[in-house]
């Protein structure tokens, strides 16, 4: 029965090793969802503007920050902000606009 139940735990051990994701696999999935959000945004030559916000993995979706052009330019049209969300088990992404947060000083009484 001893024997039983080690095999049963080296198994177990063995089957949650194999489906651990290795370095390489987070940053080729980091890879794909960078590129699916750039290619999906509505901005002229967007780019990334924060790190990866990774939900737990019972919502299954992954944040990024997109802007594009210069936010003290003349021109507001070219500057922008994107919010990108990305389905990490279909690779179906997600992205709206947003508004740049206020000053904090603005917010301060």
């Amino acid at each position: 029965m001893t024997a039983w139940r080690g095999g049963v735990s080296c198994l177990c051990l063995w089957v949650g090793l194999a489906t651990a994701s290795t370095p390489q696999a987070w940053r080729s999935a980091d890879h794909q969802m960078v590129t699916a959000c750039l290619q999906a945004s509505a901005l002229r030559a967007p780019r990334v503007d924060s790190t990866i916000m990774p939900f737990d993995d019972a919502v299954g979706w992954s944040a990024l920050l997109l802007t594009a052009g210069d936010p003290h330019a003349s021109t507001p049209a070219r500057a922008g902000r994107e919010l990108c969300l990305w389905q990490r088990h279909s690779g179906k992404v997600a992205v709206m606009p947003v508004a740049s947060p206020p000053a904090v000083s603005a917010a301060l009484p």
